[in-house]
C-alpha cells in the first residue's frame, strides 16, 4: 500500500511539473471574463507562495507584462524562493535584445532564464540578424533555450523547420484542438522542438455562457454547447474539461495557466489529476471550429 500511494503521488507530481504559471495577470488586466480587476500584491504573494508550496517551479513572463517582472523580483528576494522563468523580448522598444534580457534579470532578480522567447513570430521573421546577438547571450549562460511565441499554424510550420528554434510557444485548447494542430505538434516533436501550449481556458471564453457570448462569438456557441455536453456526461465541470484535455497529450510538453486567485490555481493543480477516456478525448479533438480567426483573442477587439 505505501509504495502504490508513493507511485501516485509521483504520477500526480509529474502531471504538475507539467504546468508552468503565466504572470500576465500580475501586470495587466487579461481575460474576456476577467471581473477581478487588477491583482493586489497580497493576492501575488499569495498565488507565487502556492505555486511553489505545490510543486509549480517555472513561470511564463514578459517585458510588455507591465509590473509582473517586478512583483515576481520582489517575491523572489523577500522569500528567498527562486522560481525558473521564461520570458519575452520584443524588438520595437528603443532599447536591445541584451538589454531587455538584462533588465528582466533586474527585475527578476534572477541570473538566468530558461527560454528566452521572440513575443512574436514577425520579430523573429523580420531580424534574423538578432541570432547573433542571442547566441551571444546564450553561451555567456544569461538563458538556455531560445523560444518563439506564434499563433497561427503557417507560423507554427516555420518555426519547426528552424534550427534557430528550440521551444514553440503556441495556443491550444478545447476548441484550438487537435483538429487544428494535433498533425503540427506530433511534427514538431519529431524535429525535437520542445512545445509549451497557453491559452488553456480560451482566456476565459469557456467560462461564459453562450448567451453572454459577445456578438462577433456568436457563431462559437454550438461549439460551446457540446463541450458542457460532454463535461456534463463526465459529471466534471469545463475547466476539469479544458486542464483534463490538455494534460492528456503527450506531445505537449508544458502547459502555461494564468490565474486570477489561489482559489483558481488551488483548482487547476487538483484538475491535473482527472482523467478522461480515448472515446471522449476523440469527440473533443473533432470539433472543428471553421472560422479560426476567432480562435485568436487578438481578433474579439
Amino acid at each position: 500500500m505505501y509504495y502504490a500511494w508513493l507511485f501516485l503521488i509521483q504520477i500526480l507530481m509529474n502531471k504538475i511539473d507539467k504546468l508552468i504559471l503565466g504572470t500576465v495577470q500580475f501586470g495587466l488586466l487579461y481575460g474576456i471574463n476577467n471581473k477581478e480587476g487588477n491583482l493586489i500584491d497580497f493576492a501575488v504573494n499569495e498565488i507565487l507562495t502556492f505555486a511553489a508550496e505545490n510543486g509549480i517551479t517555472n513561470l511564463d513572463t514578459a517585458y510588455s507584462y507591465g509590473n509582473a517582472m517586478e512583483r515576481i523580483g520582489h517575491f523572489h528576494k523577500t522569500t528567498g524562493i527562486k522560481f525558473q522563468v521564461n520570458t519575452k523580448f520584443r524588438i520595437d522598444t528603443g532599447i536591445t535584445v541584451s538589454e531587455q534580457l538584462q533588465q528582466s534579470l533586474g527585475q527578476l532578480a534572477i541570473e538566468s532564464v530558461d527560454t528566452f522567447f521572440y513575443h512574436s513570430f514577425v520579430d523573429f521573421i523580420n531580424n534574423p540578424k538578432i541570432v547573433v546577438e542571442l547566441n551571444e547571450l546564450k553561451s555567456r549562460g544569461y538563458y538556455k533555450k531560445t523560444g518563439v511565441s506564434i499563433y497561427n499554424n503557417d507560423e507554427f510550420v516555420h518555426c519547426i523547420n528552424s534550427i534557430e528554434v528550440d521551444v514553440i510557444q503556441l495556443p491550444f485548447n478545447l476548441l484550438d484542438n487537435c483538429s487544428q494542430r494535433g498533425k503540427l505538434i506530433e511534427l514538431a516533436k519529431k524535429n525535437k522542438k520542445e512545445i509549451q501550449v497557453r491559452s488553456v481556458f480560451l482566456q476565459g471564453l469557456f467560462f461564459m455562457k453562450a448567451e453572454d457570448l459577445p456578438i462577433k462569438l456568436l457563431s462559437l456557441a454550438p461549439a460551446l454547447y457540446e463541450l458542457f455536453k460532454i463535461a456534463s456526461e463526465l459529471n466534471i465541470n469545463i475547466e476539469q474539461l479544458a486542464m483534463t484535455y490538455v494534460q492528456q497529450q503527450l506531445n505537449i510538453d508544458k502547459i502555461i495557466i494564468g490565474v486570477d486567485s489561489v482559489e483558481q490555481l488551488r483548482k487547476n493543480v487538483l484538475d491535473v489529476d482527472f482523467k478522461i477516456s480515448e472515446p471522449y478525448k476523440k469527440l473533443i479533438s473533432e470539433i472543428l471550429v471553421e472560422d479560426i480567426t476567432l480562435l485568436n483573442p487578438q481578433n474579439w477587439k
